[in-house]
């Protein structure tokens, strides 16, 4: 679906960034789907979207715009990510305003996912970028993005975007431990 006009709150030449909202479900459900049926367990920028009934996830993220800035909360808005010439849902993600103390560990303040049959296009790469361009408009001076050093598609977006590495931590027990990059952006 094209998104409509007053949902779009960035726009560049090839991506619009828009509020959810719910003319745009039955997107959101193909594109839960497809990341789904890829094994993604978690929708990186979604808001959790794959935690929630899509009515409930609407209200949840409307909600989480409004937080105010603690230890424990940020606002944050999450967007989807619209393809401008033939409006097709390429993908979705989050900016947080601030880091809280869960955040500032692992986290930060930008996250994304690309749907899984348009990777490796480059769209990770005009998400990310248009995420920058959004906070600068909004007035944030320094971001920082976490990525699993495995993932090395995100660590180029990221090094293409930008982002200074900072340090590694390593995140996690057991089996299920990662080493996350952490970069950060001045604005």
């Amino acid at each position: 679906m094209k998104p409509k006009e007053e949902d779009i709150r960035i726009e560049s030449d090839d991506i619009r960034l828009v509020y959810p909202a719910p003319c745009y479900v039955p997107d959101v459900r193909e594109f839960l789907k497809e990341c789904l049926n890829a094994g993604e367990k978690h929708i990186q920028g979604g808001g959790n979207m794959e935690h929630f009934a899509l009515s409930d996830w609407l209200k949840r993220i409307r909600l989480e715009r409004t937080l105010p800035a603690t230890e424990t909360t940020s606002p944050q808005e999450t967007f989807l990510c619209y393809r401008v010439f033939d409006g097709a849902l390429v993908g979705c993600c989050q900016l947080r305003h601030s880091l809280t103390e869960k955040t500032r560990y692992c986290g930060g303040n930008v996250g994304y996912e690309v749907r899984p049959a348009l990777r490796g296009k480059g769209y990770g790469t005009l998400i990310f970028e248009a995420v920058l361009k959004h906070a600068r408009e909004i007035g944030l001076k320094n971001l920082r993005a976490d990525v699993d050093e495995k993932n090395e598609s995100s660590v180029h977006v990221i090094e293409k975007c930008g982002g200074k590495y900072v340090k590694t931590n390593l995140i996690g027990t057991g089996k299920y431990v990662q080493n996350v990059r952490q970069y950060t952006f001045e604005l």
